[in-house]
Parts: C-alpha cells; structure tokens; sequence
C-alpha cells in the first residue's frame, strides 16, 4: 500500500506574508520573515518600493499570492510579455519571453537585459521579490547592483528534485 502524498498548503497570512508546506518532502517556504520585518519607509522616509519578479506561468502565479504585500508598498511586476492575459494588481513591465534553446536565444536575451536596465534606472526599487526564471534574472541583476534587497522565492511547484534557478 504506498503513501498518499498530503495536499500542498499555501497561505496568505493577514501581514501579507508567504508560506508553504509539504510534509512529507519537508519543503517549506518562507517569505514572511523578510518582508514582515522590513520597514514600511526606506531611508528617504518614502514608502518602500518593491520589485515583484517572475517569468510568466505558474511562477506569476505563485508570485501573484503575495498581493496583500504588492499593495502595501509601491510595487510593480516584471514579467514576460504572452498571450496569457491577465490583469495584474499593480503597473507592470513585460519583457520578451525567452527560451535557452530557441533559435535567437542571445539576441533575444540582449534585449531583456537592455530593458531590464531601462526598468532598474527608471524604478530604483528597494527590494525585489523573485520567483524566477530566465528573463527575470536581468532585472534582479540591475536591480541589485542598484543597492536593492534580493529575496527568492524557490518554486514550490517542483517537488521531486531542485530546479536549475
């Protein structure tokens, strides 16, 4: 008789944190502890602006639950431009969707990072909460170097083995 694997739990607590758990694998991510405790003013006395980064798909997606923290700071979304259409919460930026192994790869990646400057220049965020992939990385890169806070979220989608981010 094999094991039933438990239900994935995710939770938007009420302080707008993040958090999942899997019992059986002891996956569990955290995102309450960083941004909780991070100061509603940055040292300009200004509200905290908060880059939300993530490649399109189920990594928007998780990126999506952190909406009470999008909208307690001034945010904006980086992500890929698709015929997936939504309407997200806060002012967002497309960049090119990119694939490694598509014909192009580095002319299109050239362009996602000569955007992701533009972005970085522009926004001058004070943190950047990622979930990933490819064509976000420019923009965290940026923004980093920029003086910005860095906090990722590893994918909780992929349970069986580490994910090449």
């Amino acid at each position: 008789m094999g094991r039933s694997r438990p239900a994935l739990h995710t939770e938007v607590l009420s302080e707008g944190g993040f958090e999942v758990d899997r019992t059986d694998r002891g996956l569990r991510a955290h995102c309450t502890g960083a941004l909780i405790a991070m100061p509603a003013k940055n040292q300009k006395g200004k509200t905290k602006k908060v880059c939300f980064a993530a490649s399109s798909g189920g990594h928007l997606e998780q990126l999506l639950a952190l909406r009470p923290l999008m909208e307690r700071y001034d945010s904006f979304i980086v992500t890929e431009k698709t015929g997936y259409d939504e309407a997200l919460p806060v002012r967002a930026y497309l960049v090119r969707q990119v694939n490694r192994e598509e014909r192009g790869f580095l002319l299109k990646m050239v362009s996602v990072v000569a955007r992701s400057l533009r972005i970085a220049l522009r926004e001058r965020p004070d943190v950047v909460v990622c979930t990933g992939v490819l064509a976000t990385i420019p923009v965290c890169l940026a923004c980093k170097a920029l003086g910005a806070k860095l906090v990722y979220i590893e994918s909780f989608a992929k349970i069986d083995s580490p994910t090449v981010s």
